[in-house]
């Protein structure tokens, strides 16, 4: 039985460390922290049941359910207070797909109307109608996890590719009506990071050579693999920080499906807004 692996609350206090106590606010380095959440009311007790005060606490009200979806407005908050670039590593990048081209997909089946997307987008396309430098810059894998010539892998980076056609359309509409002659990849571009192994003297070989033509042998061959991204963080201006274990697709950031954790975090010390002179240089 599982019961015996429970602790009782009168043995809680003797295994865990308690709270630490706030810092001194004079401390150049502190930080200032908010955890952010991805929840509905059937993973956790205590959400408003009544619609207006759910929404007076920042709650949703679905059919059927309370949602808590603070990780995603936290992103889109972030987006619309950066100034100078983003930063972001995840494991995924999908969504606003009622911004995709839909000549050839039903978009009330796809379902994956998350905001971040469009939010970095149109803030892309903010910058350059003000006449302002701004860039954003994406990690992700070459592939999620799984086989790639697999239906549900190509199904995957079908929809991130759609995510990043509407992406880059409605920069380059906003580059046309502005009359500048720039790179849309000056603005936004995305990374898919590799490796390659150096053959060295005495390394260890395989006693079997695999078969011809064969992903392994061409593996072999050209000694470069993947690197596999599995970090979920969006950095912003080198001054605030979002990270947690949210994907930017709508399974992590639509609140009512998978539960998720993140947290926000920024040293007051070191933000241009109070340092107008002088680049963040805080640990972020």
């Amino acid at each position: 039985s599982g019961r015996r692996y429970l602790v009782s609350m009168a043995r809680l206090s003797e295994i865990t460390v308690p709270p630490l106590p706030i810092g001194n606010s004079e401390n150049a380095e502190g930080w200032t922290v908010q955890v952010f959440r991805s929840i509905d009311d059937g993973a956790v007790e205590g959400f408003p049941e009544d619609p207006r005060e759910a929404s007076s606490v920042g709650l949703i009200t679905g059919k059927d359910n309370v949602i808590e979806r603070s990780i995603q407005d936290a992103y889109v908050n972030a987006i619309r207070r950066a100034k100078h670039f983003i930063y972001i590593e995840n494991q995924y990048f999908l969504g606003s797909s009622f911004g995709w081209n839909s000549r050839d997909i039903n978009l009330d089946e796809t379902n994956a109307l998350q905001l971040i997307p469009k939010e970095i987008s149109l803030k892309i396309v903010s910058k350059i109608e003000a006449g302002e430098r701004f860039s954003v810059y994406i990690v992700i894998p070459l592939w999620p996890e799984g086989k790639p010539g697999s239906a549900s892998v190509q199904a995957i980076l079908d929809w991130q590719r759609r995510t990043m056609e509407m992406m880059y359309t409605d920069i380059v509409i906003a580059l046309r009506k502005k009359g500048l002659d720039a790179n849309p990849r000056d603005y936004l571009t995305f990374f898919c990071l590799g490796n390659r192994e150096v053959n060295k003297a005495g390394e260890y070989m395989p006693p079997e050579k695999p078969e011809a033509n064969s992903d392994y042998a061409r593996a072999q061959h050209s000694r470069r693999f993947m690197i596999y991204v599995h970090s979920k963080l969006m950095i912003v201006d080198d001054e605030y920080i979002i990270i947690g274990s949210a994907n930017i697709n709508q399974r992590s950031m639509d609140g009512g499906r998978d539960s998720e954790i993140a947290m926000g975090a920024y040293q007051p010390d070191y933000l241009l807004s109070t340092n107008k002179n002088m680049r963040p240089t805080g640990q972020v």
